[in-house]
């Protein structure tokens, strides 16, 4: 069973329902990955001593993977097109969503990212579907 992930390209309002959404697609993943990391300054002092900065700040890793619908089938999900191969190659290749924000929707939960990388590749158990790895950067939404 695969997870119902919504991807954005929107302009933020006020609030989630304000925001203006400009293209969007629904990605069913099989798995759906968060991390959070912190990256804490240590610096060596004179005599073996470390000194250590928390400057508080929280990065959001995201990664999905999963199997794409079969390219130029255009099926819709609840009035969202299901993303094939093409739309997921889109997200590396499309300047507008470079430039725009991007909102990712996952079980209640929205976040604010970059997308870093998008691996598409054909696997020998299923030849004529493409399977997918997107990794992306960012924060929880703020309104």
């Amino acid at each position: 069973m695969a997870l119902d992930i919504q991807i954005q390209r929107i302009t933020k309002g006020a609030n989630s329902a304000a925001s203006t959404i400009h293209e969007q697609f629904k990605i069913q993943s099989q798995d759906f990955n968060v991390s959070y990391d912190r990256s804490p300054i240590s610096a060596p002092m004179p005599g073996g001593a470390v000194l250590l900065f928390d400057l508080g700040q929280t990065r959001v890793n995201i990664s999905m993977s999963g199997i794409a619908a079969e390219t130029g089938t255009n099926i819709t999900e609840g009035g969202i097109m299901i993303a094939d191969k093409d739309d997921i190659e889109a997200l590396a290749i499309t300047q507008n969503w470079w430039n725009g924000i991007i909102r990712v929707v996952a079980l209640g939960d929205e976040y604010q990212v970059v997308i870093s990388s998008v691996k598409l590749a054909l696997s020998a158990p299923v030849i004529n579907r493409w399977t997918f790895n997107i990794s992306m950067t960012g924060k929880l939404m703020e309104y």
